[in-house]
Formats: structure tokens, C-alpha cells, sequence
């Protein structure tokens, strides 16, 4: 199929990682998650209603062989849930400089990083606050969660600086997703990691951070 990317098997090694990056370690395979089951149609309203750019080359699976966790050089994963939850391309700097530090696909967060996300990008946009990756991990760290899926928990006697991120209106939403080639975005798709991480690059951080809002 032309604009097809050549999909590359994954194989995930089963191996565990001490706690020296995330709080908990995991046994990375995504190969569990059934076949795609997003529509087509989405990523053309996704690019009317400007979570995507009109140039951008996206691939929707529709075969069963091509699940979430297979790779291909220069594409990336990611799921409807996303931009369900505020993300656009070209995306706020919170959301690349943490996607950065975290050395994860996009495809890995679960949806409450997504709404952790989008809720200190609105702050910084409307209170006009330079939050950055350090202000989120004085709050909250990383750690795995089930097979290869990366998600956020509070530390213990720090505030919640959003409410109800947890909650999840689309139970079918890690079956949703879309291969996007990075070079038809541009600058807005070079920080975006075309792999899958087995143990990522974050280092918990330790800054003075008391502002606490809860709109979501």
C-alpha cells in the first residue's frame, strides 16, 4: 500500500530494571493489545479541527498483524486518547520537554498523563505560569503500569494539582491508534521518540513547587 511504513516486529525482552529510574519497574510487552480499531475517518476530522496538521502522513492499520507495539524507523504511535484529551501537533513545550525527559513513545502514556499534560498546559496559558517537567516530578513520579504503559502517581504529602485524571470514558481507547511519519511534521515531530521504551531516561527531580489548581 503506498505511504504504507514497513512495519518491523518488536521483541521485547522480559527484563527487569532496578528502581534507579522509575519507582517500579515492568515486563515490557505490548504485543497483547488486539488489532486497531479507529476509524479512518478520524484523522481527517483530527486535521479539520487542528489537532493535526493538514501535511501530516498518518497510517491507520486495518489488519490485525499490525498492533500498537510493532515499530517502523521514522513513524510513531500514538492513540486517539491523546488528542481526545487537549494534544495538538505542534504541541505546547510541556508536553515535549517531558515526552524528552521521559524517553517514551507517545503511544506508552496512559490517558491521565495525557490529562496531567494538557491541565499544566492551560495553566501556563491562561495564568501565564512557566511550568515545566521539573514542577510536575516534584509532585508526581513515573512508573510502569501493567505491560509497557508509562503513568503518573502522586508522592506521598504532595497536593493534587488536578482532580479526576484517572477516570477514563473510553474503555476501548489503547485499541484506537495511528502511525504518524515524523518528517511530514516537520521541527513539530523531532522530539518525538519512534520506539518503544523497555526502561526510559527519566531521573526524578526535586524542585520547590506549590501551586495547586483543580479544574479537571
Amino acid at each position: 500500500m503506498a505511504g504504507t511504513p514497513e512495519v518491523i516486529d518488536y521483541e521485547a525482552n522480559s527484563v527487569r530494571y532496578g528502581e534507579d529510574v522509575f519507582k517500579e519497574s515492568c515486563f515490557f510487552d505490548l504485543r497483547e493489545e488486539r488489532f486497531n480499531c479507529l476509524s479512518p475517518g478520524t484523522v481527517g476530522y483530527l486535521k479539520r479541527e487542528g489537532y493535526l496538521p493538514r501535511e501530516a502522513e498518518v497510517f491507520v492499520p486495518t489488519e490485525p498483524i499490525v498492533t500498537s507495539s510493532w515499530t517502523s524507523p521514522g513513524w510513531f504511535c500514538i492513540n486517539e486518547v491523546a488528542f481526545k484529551t487537549g494534544f495538538r501537533i505542534p504541541s505546547p513545550q510541556i508536553y515535549e520537554d517531558t515526552i524528552r525527559a521521559l524517553g517514551v513513545s507517545p503511544n506508552q502514556l496512559m490517558p491521565s498523563c495525557w490529562k496531567l499534560l494538557y491541565g499544566i498546559s492551560r495553566t501556563c496559558e491562561t495564568y501565564n505560569i512557566p511550568l515545566t517537567v521539573h514542577d510536575i516530578m516534584n509532585n508526581y513520579y513515573a512508573r510502569w503500569y501493567g505491560k509497557g504503559r508509562l503513568i503518573f502517581r502522586i508522592r506521598n504529602n504532595s497536593p493534587h494539582l488536578f482532580y479526576n485524571l484517572d477516570s477514563v470514558d473510553d474503555q476501548t481507547w489503547h485499541d484506537k491508534f495511528m502511525f504518524i511519519k515524523k518528517s511530514s511534521l516537520g521541527e513539530a515531530g523531532a522530539f518525538i521518540p519512534d520506539f518503544l521504551s523497555e526502561r526510559g531516561i527519566f531521573c526524578n527531580f526535586c524542585f520547590v513547587f506549590d501551586f495547586s489548581p483543580c479544574f479537571l
